[in-house]
């Protein structure tokens, strides 16, 4: 049996740690960590760093594993990415098999470092159950972490929802296909390479745009969406050519 822990690690600042984090941390018998290849090799550092952030105890081995690319020759969205799953599945049972070996041991406590929050916009808790279906009879444990929505309206200063209003957590593509959500004064994007702000026809937009958030070299960008949208995007072009990747996000008010 092994004890998988996808541990909220927040979004590149060591200091998000939580208390419940460093601990499950500490107790673990393993840390694995994705590696995306040279061009994002900013975020395997950045654990890297945040192991090193836990002083007391004596660090758990850390080993990584090579992160699976997305087959964009699919042209089924969900199957590409289910796909893509299933993948990254194999690759943590072949590092975990790997070490088991190598320490001649059946079981484990295996701590894997989510960016943010596991709840959020991340598929490691479906991956566990894929997982799981390889490797039978496994348990799961869960540890929120800082969210980029929280660092985002921190960082600006701002609350996300209006008084007695709702708010809307979406993606640029549900944005860019579907437009405006009705009833909705604002909205909160992720994954949204395109910059889909930019195709709503509203001179009432108001943006807080930020990206690397949470990280030393955090971009922060507002104001209405037609004055600062273009500002934005060559903003984010620039960044990703510089740093070989970009991750970002964005609150939309209707104002």
């Amino acid at each position: 049996m092994n004890n998988i822990r996808l541990i909220g690690i927040g979004t590149g600042n060591p200091n998000h740690l939580t208390l419940e984090a460093k601990t499950l941390m500490e107790t673990s018998d393993l840390i694995l960590l994705p590696n995306k290849g040279s061009e994002k090799s900013d975020l395997l550092d950045l654990r890297k760093l945040i192991c090193s952030k836990i002083p007391e105890k004596k660090l758990p081995p850390i080993r990584e594993f090579v992160m699976p690319v997305r087959d964009e020759t699919n042209i089924n969205y969900v199957s590409r990415v289910d796909q893509w799953h299933e993948e990254i599945a194999s690759c943590w049972s072949s590092a975990i098999e790997d070490f088991k070996y190598e320490e001649k041991v059946s079981s484990l406590n295996i701590a894997l470092l989510i960016w943010g929050d596991p709840s959020l916009y991340d598929s490691s808790i479906k991956i566990f159950h894929n997982y799981n279906n390889k490797e039978p009879n496994c348990t799961l444990a869960v540890v929120p972490g800082i969210s980029s929505l929280q660092v985002l309206a921190a960082a600006h200063k701002i609350t996300i929802n209006s008084v007695g209003q709702p708010f809307q957590v979406t993606t640029g593509r549900m944005l860019r296909e579907f437009g405006w959500p009705r009833n909705i004064d604002t909205i909160v994007v992720l994954l949204d390479e395109q910059c889909s702000f930019n195709l709503i026809n509203n001179d009432k937009l108001f943006i807080w745009w930020g990206a690397y958030l949470g990280m030393e070299k955090q971009m922060l960008l507002s104001g209405r969406v037609n004055e600062i949208g273009t500002q934005i995007f060559e903003a984010r072009v620039s960044a990703k050519r510089k740093y070989g990747w970009i991750m970002d996000t964005y609150i939309l008010k209707i104002q």
